[in-house]
Parts: structure tokens; sequence; C-alpha cells
């Protein structure tokens, strides 16, 4: 389970960790990466250590390219209070990823609400764990989302698209 996202408090990577300690209740071999770097390294670094999660939660600094770790995710998640358009949504639909995000800002517009990922509403961390779990066990649920993520983005933004809307 991974999630890109710059370490500041708007982001919210608190709930992220909150999160990851609730899922490994469920699936325990379950790895968590986070990827970015930030004002609250250290303090979420503690948070991890403090909740005995640091054999399962990596923090992978910032990384030139994120679509060559992308890839890596079984589920994208995104724990922001506030966003505008999420670049990082769009990265994980481009690389077939589910995600997982709370329902705030333009991330509805990325996110099809149980077709390419799930909307939580914002800060029920215990929803957003139930929905990574559904994904991390069910196979057939997993490749349906990824199946409609590189649809929905391909459709929704490719250039030419997003061209035409302009004009």
């Amino acid at each position: 389970v991974g999630i890109v996202a710059s370490l500041r408090q708007v982001k919210r990577l608190d709930r992220f960790i909150e999160m990851a300690g609730i899922v490994l209740h469920s699936v325990p071999r379950t790895h968590f990466l986070v990827l970015g770097e930030g004002e609250l390294d250290a303090t979420l670094k503690s948070q991890v250590r403090e909740h005995g999660l640091a054999d399962r939660v990596h923090f992978l600094g910032q990384v030139a390219e994120v679509n060559a770790y992308v890839p890596l995710f079984d589920v994208g998640v995104l724990t922001s209070e506030s966003e505008g358009m999420s670049n990082t949504l769009m990265e994980y639909a481009a690389g077939s990823v589910p995600a997982v995000a709370f329902d705030t800002g333009g991330n509805r517009e990325v996110v099809s609400d149980g077709r390419t990922g799930f909307l939580i509403s914002d800060g029920n961390v215990e929803d957003m764990a139930a929905k990574v779990v559904a994904i991390l066990t069910d196979n057939d649920l997993k490749q349906q989302l990824s199946e409609q993520c590189t649809k929905h983005v391909a459709d929704r933004f490719a250039p030419k698209v997003i061209i035409r809307e302009l004009m």
C-alpha cells in the first residue's frame, strides 16, 4: 500500500499511519510505502516507531521517478484533508493502481467511487482501512478496479480531451 505526498500537515499522513495499523490486523504481511519528504518527516517516523510499525512502514523520501514506484502498489492511498486536482491520484490511475482517498476537493473528478477505487468521508480512517483490506484480500475486486483505472484516466485526462475541453 503506498502514498505519494509531501510530508506536511494538510496531507495528513498521520491518518495513513493510523490506517496502516488497522490494516495490519487483517492483512499482517502488508508493507506501506511513503514517497515524499517534508517538514513532518521526523514526526511521522516517530509516530511509526511509537505504533510498532517500523518494520512495515517504509519512508523512501523524495523519488525522481514516481512512475517507477507506483506499479509496486496494490492500493494507492491519499489522506489529504484538502486537495485541488490531485496529480497523485492521476498517477495511481495511470499505473492501474486503485485508489482509496478521502472525498475532498477534486478527488471525485479522478476517483470514480466503486469503479476505479473508493472515496471515503473525510477523516473516516476505519472505513479507509476497510476498503484497503477489501482490495488487498479480493483479487477479483482489485483486478476490476485496476482495469477501470487506466481506462478512466485515459478517457478523462488524455491530452486531446483536455485540449478539447479548454477550447
